[in-house]
């Protein structure tokens, strides 16, 4: 993998982050976020998809960091 993977890990990893603090309607009615959205609730999604940009965030740094 390269930066260029790793920065798209990392922008991925916030845009998770931001759309879960900030509730955004567009990101949670789109069709791959609709069936967790129906599985866990709007507010599980939520959760979901803050731990998702967490994990995105720490293995892009992580991997920057320390190589492969």
């Amino acid at each position: 993998m390269d930066a260029f993977t790793y920065f798209f890990a990392f922008g991925g990893g916030i845009l998770c982050i931001a759309a879960a603090i900030y509730d955004w309607d567009w990101f949670f009615d789109n069709f791959r976020a609709r069936p967790l959205v129906a599985l866990f609730g709007r507010e599980g999604a939520r959760w979901f998809y803050a731990i998702l940009g967490v994990f995105l965030i720490m293995v892009a740094s992580r991997l920057t960091v320390f190589g492969h």
